[in-house]
């Protein structure tokens, strides 16, 4: 039986506890009541790959979870683009083509966490945020918070 779940993903360290509270009904299985769940942050896609690969070899008793962005709409070939083994399929689990996606999923949420001078109008042009370029959602959002105060969290590097 599996005692412990690491669930690898790329990202800040500071989304833990946001994972933690999005996959917090684990918690109330009683399979998984039994393991320990951590989250580990991977400081890049290549990074969080290499630790997932690592972890495999090394944490055999654990079940290792590689928790990632699809990088673009699914076309048959995400799997064989991460260069896993076969055996890793069942391990790998696939978020939005871009985790910032999830933002503009609730721009209520980002109003209220950026407050004043946060601009919706461009963000609310089109709402199949699963067909969203990576561009043009980076580029929004850029463009939404520019007037905004300055906040307590720094935005990911990749927003510049």
């Amino acid at each position: 039986m599996v005692r412990e779940i690491c669930i690898y993903y790329e990202g800040d360290p500071q989304l833990k506890e946001g994972f933690r509270a999005f996959l917090g009904k684990l918690a109330l299985d009683d399979y998984y009541r039994l393991c320990r769940v951590r989250f580990i942050a991977g400081t890049g896609r290549d990074d969080t790959i290499h630790d997932f690969q690592d972890a495999c070899q090394a944490h055999r008793s654990s079940w290792n979870i590689l928790l990632i962005d699809s990088e673009g709409p699914d076309d048959g070939q995400l799997f064989a683009r991460l260069k896993l083994a076969t055996a890793q399929k069942e391990s790998v689990f696939w978020m939005v083509q871009l985790m910032e996606t999830w933002f503009v999923a609730d721009i209520q949420a980002l109003k209220k966490f950026y407050g004043q001078g946060f601009r919706d109008a461009r963000l609310r042009a089109k709402r199949d945020i699963e067909r969203i370029p990576k561009g043009d959602v980076i580029k929004w959002l850029k463009d939404a918070t520019k007037a905004t105060p300055k906040s307590p969290i720094t935005l990911p590097a990749c927003w510049g």
